[in-house]
């Protein structure tokens, strides 16, 4: 995964919730899915996204999967899929980085 990646699955999910027309929602929807499963595929592989060691890439795409089932689901209409329960990996990783970086000064979400 490169850098920017994480900031287009956040584009995405507003691209979602934003569209004006069906065919504008399927793209943004299927773009989502694209960068959700690659990171899902990596995850699997490594403990963060870039490898072994937390990234600015980790930093930028935890707010959005931290607020994706919750917030994005419905707002955004990103709710066929839930990361607890489609994205194994993902939400495994997200736990592991929120208490990362809660040990390390507050969280606010």
């Amino acid at each position: 995964m490169r850098g920017g990646e994480p900031l287009l699955i956040s584009l995405d999910c507003a691209r979602s919730g934003f569209t004006t027309s069906q065919a504008a929602y399927d793209v943004a929807q299927a773009d989502l899915e694209r960068g959700l499963r690659h990171a899902e595929d990596l995850l699997s592989r490594q403990r963060f996204l870039l490898g072994p060691r937390f990234s600015d890439a980790d930093l930028r795409l935890f707010p959005t999967v931290a607020r994706f089932d919750a917030v994005y689901g419905t707002l955004f209409k990103c709710s066929r899929w839930r990361i607890k329960a489609d994205f194994p990996h993902t939400h495994a990783w997200m736990q592991d980085v929120w208490l990362l970086l809660s040990a390390t000064r507050g969280m606010q979400v």
